[in-house]
């Protein structure tokens, strides 16, 4: 093959390592859509908030928060979900967060702009309570 036929292949190849390199890149860091979400800031549930620093979980099963006390820095998302075939709440004692009440396989999520602790409970099981510690 002569030299000038190989220089032609040259800008082929070249867009060919681009392209492949494109679309191989990695998605990975995508953010992805979070369920139903409140802040401390304003607790209405569905207001739009800016992005949480972190994202914690707490499960609701057997009719117990796990874990029941957790300790986040301030600006974290908590979600909770809920493995109980019966519907739960997210209900703050001082009633600065509620969620709707959510089913089997559902989660809320909370985010934690306050420093303090944030005991809740559940609506409709009293008895079912845990915590949230917010950090600097």
């Amino acid at each position: 093959m002569k030299l000038v036929n190989k220089l032609a292949l040259l800008p082929v190849l070249v867009f060919l390592a681009v392209f492949v390199t494109a679309c191989s890149h990695d998605k990975g860091n995508q953010a992805q859509p979070s369920p139903s979400t409140q802040s401390l800031d304003n607790p209405t549930v569905g207001e739009k908030i800016e992005a949480p620093l972190a994202e914690t979980n707490v499960t609701i099963q057997n009719y117990a928060y796990t874990p029941a006390s957790i300790e986040v820095k301030k600006g974290t998302a908590v979600r909770f979900t809920n493995l109980d075939k019966t519907g739960h709440t997210v209900t703050a004692d001082d009633g600065s967060f509620d969620t709707p009440l959510f089913s089997d396989g559902e989660s809320q999520t909370i985010t934690f702009n306050q420093i303090g602790e944030f005991p809740y409970y559940c609506r409709p099981h009293s008895y079912m309570k845990g915590k949230v510690i917010v950090v600097e």
